[in-house]
């Protein structure tokens, strides 16, 4: 978005972009903008992709992990000390919870299957390691629980 014309400009982009998605979790450090999750019209998301804002180029991240964070849209995600976290967010559990998380059901939304968690987990970026960190209580501000 151009300030000084009030328009917007489409920018091509190279490499490998994440699915079409929303609701997705993003965080940005230096030129680099990461891309966590989100939902399409038929599945929740748990990919990891980042845009190279200088060259324009797309690149999935293949975190090396035992178990990686849930399917999910509406997380949250923060950039720190070359680490994302993701925290919390709201999805249909595909297989078992994060040791000590809380899974809460929503029934207004996905035929009452889907819920908000309270899971995080933690991407070491230049080691591509995947951690999980501490089970907080999850404060769903879309979806209320």
């Amino acid at each position: 978005m151009s300030a000084l014309t009030e328009s917007w400009k489409e920018l091509p982009t190279s490499g490998t972009p994440p699915p079409a998605i929303y609701g997705c979790a993003t965080s940005y450090s230096g030129h680099i903008l990461y891309l966590f999750g989100g939902q399409d019209d038929t599945a929740f998301h748990a990919s990891l992709h980042q845009l190279d804002t200088r060259s324009m180029t797309w690149k999935q991240l293949s975190p090396q992990h035992d178990g990686g964070p849930m399917t999910k849209s509406e997380c949250q995600m923060l950039y720190y000390n070359d680490s994302l976290t993701v925290i919390g967010g709201y999805g249909i559990p595909s297989g078992e919870l994060q040791s000590g998380s809380q899974f809460t059901k929503c029934k207004h939304h996905l035929d009452g299957r889907g819920g908000c968690t309270n899971e995080i987990h933690k991407y070491h970026i230049s080691q591509g390691k995947l951690q999980i960190v501490l089970q907080l209580i999850c404060h769903n501000l879309v979806h209320k629980c």
